[in-house]
């Protein structure tokens, strides 16, 4: 019975504490304090890759490991994709996404593992073979994705992000 009670007992605080980071947390971000910058140790950057019609479709997010918040700033095109003719994506890029005309908002926002991941900054791109060169082969290309943030100043590693057919 008494191991019964300290097994509750523990629950029972383990469940306040966290209420308490939840209300803090909510706190922190509806009184518009602010947070601290993310270090990039605490960044964990994805991207979803597919492929529609003759489009190669990305969807780029960042999150943290952090239950307090952080913040971080980014850019409208921090999500930058390189293409390669090579299957283990080596030698020249055939196509950088960072050519393209791009506006430049400063967007700031704060992450946290506690917030849903709908709050996470997030990008979108596609990429189509009419971007490609004109004289760009027919074939397959292979794609590298990675993101680049200005706070903190930082770019993540290349992430593979799958591959678009052209055929002309």
């Amino acid at each position: 019975m008494l191991v019964r009670h300290r097994v509750f007992a523990t629950l029972a605080l383990a469940a306040a504490l966290t209420l308490l980071a939840a209300l803090v947390l909510v706190a922190a971000v509806s009184w518009s304090w602010e947070p601290p910058p993310a270090e990039p140790e605490d960044l964990r950057f994805t991207v979803a890759v597919e492929n529609v019609g003759t489009e190669l479709q990305l969807r780029g997010t960042v999150g943290t490991t952090r239950i307090f918040p952080r913040e971080v700033a980014y850019g409208a095109c921090a999500l930058r994709v390189r293409l390669y003719r090579a299957p283990d994506r080596t030698g020249p890029v055939v196509w950088d996404s960072s050519g393209r005309l791009c506006i430049m908002p400063l967007y700031m926002r704060p992450i946290s593992r506690l917030l849903p991941s709908s709050t996470m900054p997030h990008w979108t791109t596609r990429v189509s073979p009419s971007e490609l060169p004109s004289d760009a082969a027919e074939g397959t290309y292979y794609a590298m994705a990675s993101i680049q943030l200005s706070v903190p100043r930082m770019e993540s590693s290349e992430i593979t992000a799958g591959s678009l057919v052209v055929r002309r």
